[in-house]
């Protein structure tokens, strides 16, 4: 029979064997030291830009109160590229305030009819 000592070193190997193996971290663009001139903005980016993370008529407040949960990656990417494209002038709530605005007037007709079919009142 084994003793004790060697069931411990056997079932350390097993549990040692089972952990998961690290992940390696995602490579990255690696730094050449050469510093990128940045392109100048073309009149269909500056006309985004106005449009729609610079433009606050659909802003309630400057700091809304109410909150909306959205993924965490997605949230991630759309405040870095607000705050780059902008300058920090814009704020997320203001891009995603004038997508939204622009997709229900977009899509009003259909929304209005699966509403009021659900709802008997108008959008």
């Amino acid at each position: 029979m084994a003793s004790d000592k060697e069931l411990n070193a056997q079932a350390e190997d097993f549990l040692n064997a089972m952990a998961p193996r690290p992940v390696p971290p995602a490579s990255r663009k690696k730094h050449t030291g050469i510093i990128e001139e940045e392109k100048p903005i073309t009149n269909d980016e500056d006309a985004f830009l106005n449009r729609y993370i610079l433009n606050r008529s659909n802003s309630i407040c400057d700091k809304p109160s109410r909150q909306v949960l959205i993924n965490n990656d997605l949230h991630l990417r759309l405040q870095r590229y607000v705050s780059k494209v902008s300058g920090g002038r814009g704020a997320l709530s203001n891009f995603l305030n004038n997508i939204l605005t622009e997709f229900i007037q977009t899509h009003e007709d259909v929304m209005s009819k699966t509403f009021a079919r659900y709802n008997n009142e108008k959008f």
